[in-house]
């Protein structure tokens, strides 16, 4: 019963970020296919935009990880060029290989 309730629970908080338009760290990552790397780089230097932030708890410590408006996620995915053209300015940086798209979250 535990376990139905915390599946429960974990499905809520995934509708209530999608019905606020909002994307995980993670699910930005696998949209752009970049990896978390660029996703920090680029949410540092402004050049992916932030809608608010998201909480969870690890113990006795609370975990912050930055939202992302999902329309303009959207955009940035309809037009490979603009990921293309942010690594190319960042020129020789390390790459890490991007997540693979079978985690959700």
């Amino acid at each position: 019963m535990a376990d139905a309730r915390r599946i429960i629970a974990e499905i809520d908080i995934v509708l209530d970020g999608f019905a606020r338009g909002r994307v995980t760290p993670r699910m930005v990552e696998q949209v752009l296919g970049i990896t978390t790397r660029e996703r920090l780089r680029w949410s540092k230097d402004g050049r992916l935009p932030k809608s608010g932030a998201g909480s969870f708890k690890r113990g006795p410590r609370l975990i912050y990880f930055p939202l992302h408006p999902a329309h303009k996620i959207a955009a940035l995915a309809a037009d490979p060029s603009i990921i293309a053209g942010w690594r190319k300015t960042d020129g020789g940086l390390v790459r890490e290989e991007p997540r693979s798209s079978t985690a959700v979250l």
